[in-house]
């Protein structure tokens, strides 16, 4: 229609051309809205620069590294996240007794490893649609997730375990491009439900910090995360 409109551009013919012209437009842009929208299968992948669980400060570690990855399915998520840090040390209590109170702490001043590993499933609850309305390409989404999560620390060739619920949600903000790709933007908050605190085993009490504050395995904390997806997208005519 285009070139004809350039060999023609004014008449009777050229205004039908014109018609067909805006009512393909039309039909492309609303074929592109659905299949690069909320409803495609997406793989995920986000880091988080702000990011400590309660944990972390109990401990004294340093999570430099916070990362997340998975499948959308609609609405439906399952992924997993993984996070890694270092700590100059804990005190840890003495074999076999597992209450803190009963136990000897020995300081352990030796630079150490910490983990965390993560399972989640959930779903996010979309607020507006794309393309239509004021914030056109952005969709607004409360996501929900909940997830088992594991924390490991190896002081001196030995390791403390810990592990817990993590329930999280927030508000994401994800632009979509009309492409494979879409980019979001998540303030999420953390509310963990430890088993038990940071030990090596169920017999042995939980470790301290070096100012002999005993932990409490929490996975509390508020998260800015950064995202990126790729859709999976069917041909639509």
């Amino acid at each position: 229609y285009a070139k004809f409109l350039l060999l023609e551009p004014s008449g009777k013919r050229a205004d039908a051309a014109r018609r067909k012209h805006v009512d393909l437009a039309v039909k492309v842009d609303n074929r592109d809205k659905i299949r690069y929208s909320p409803k495609s299968i997406k793989f995920y992948f986000g880091y988080s620069p702000l990011w400590k669980p309660k944990i972390s400060n109990e401990i004294g570690s340093t999570l430099t590294t916070s990362m997340d990855m998975g499948f959308e399915f609609g609405p439906f998520i399952i992924g997993g996240k993984m996070a890694s840090g270092t700590l100059k040390g804990l005190m840890v209590p003495t074999p076999g007794v597992s209450k803190a109170a009963l136990a000897i702490y020995t300081p352990v001043v030796s630079p150490a490893t910490h983990k965390y590993l993560e399972g989640v499933i959930g779903a996010q609850f979309d607020l507006n649609a794309p393309y239509d309305g004021m914030l056109g390409p952005v969709v607004l989404s409360i996501p929900f997730l909940i997830g088992w999560a594991q924390n490991t620390v190896e002081l001196s060739g030995t390791k403390y375990v810990n592990y817990g619920f993590d329930y999280h949600g927030g508000l994401k903000a994800r632009y979509y491009t009309k492409t494979r790709f879409a980019a979001d933007l998540s303030a999420i908050y953390h509310v963990g439900l430890p088993i038990s605190g940071l030990r090596k085993n169920s017999s042995t009490a939980a470790v301290k910090n070096l100012n002999g504050e005993l932990n409490k395995g929490s996975m509390d904390g508020f998260e800015i995360r950064l995202g990126i997806a790729f859709l999976f997208v069917e041909s639509i005519p």
